[in-house]
């Protein structure tokens, strides 16, 4: 499970009676803060605030490596069982069709998406892509079930719409884990608006 920020452990404390005195300086001024504006807004829901380490690293999942491994090894005893039937050896056409297959997989799932400052980077084997952030209107998922699953989506202020389809999950699976990726972006993107940072 990943680390909760600042603002979420002081919105945890805040909701469910947390003292104050237990919390860590950091955790304590975002506690600060929420507990400053539910006092002028008691009606409002507590505001959703950037995190103060706001850089983001967003990989593919080993459910998704696990599900491609085994995709590739059970493709692999199909076509060396096939050539096999045709007077080929099966485990040397096994070792030529699985030992690539794994390698590719391994490859494409150092694919990842960060961010560093104010610098969106999506990086696909040896491509990389980059935004900055006030390009950026918004990020989501879009979903299907095969073959890719839920992958992440953005949307540019000129009005372009990004797909980073090599960083996907299981929507059944990692539910929870595509949430935490939307909610990181979008904490990252909403740190362009704390006043903090100037």
């Amino acid at each position: 499970m990943a680390r909760m920020t600042p603002q979420e452990e002081a919105t945890y404390a805040l909701n469910f009676g947390v003292s104050r005195d237990d919390l860590s300086p950091d955790v304590q001024a975002a506690y600060d803060q929420l507990l400053a504006y539910r006092a002028e807004h008691p009606s409002s829901p507590l505001p959703v605030m950037p995190s103060v380490n706001s850089d983001v690293y967003i990989t593919r999942t080993g459910w998704d490596l696990f599900v491609r491994a085994t995709f590739v090894t059970f493709l692999s005893f199909v076509l060396a069982g096939a050539a096999a039937a045709v007077g080929g050896t099966f485990w040397l056409f096994l070792v030529i069709f699985w030992v690539p297959g794994l390698v590719l997989i391994l490859v494409l799932h150092r694919a990842r998406l960060t961010t560093t400052g104010d610098v969106l980077t999506y990086q696909v084997l040896s491509q990389a892509r980059a935004w900055h952030r006030e390009e950026i209107e918004a990020f989501g998922l879009t979903e299907s079930w095969w073959p890719r699953g839920a992958y992440l989506i953005m949307d540019t202020v000129p009005g372009e719409q990004v797909a980073f389809r090599a960083i996907n999950a299981s929507p059944l699976i990692e539910r929870d884990e595509l949430d935490r990726w939307v909610a990181a972006l979008h904490d990252w993107l909403a740190a362009s608006e704390d006043p903090s940072r100037d």
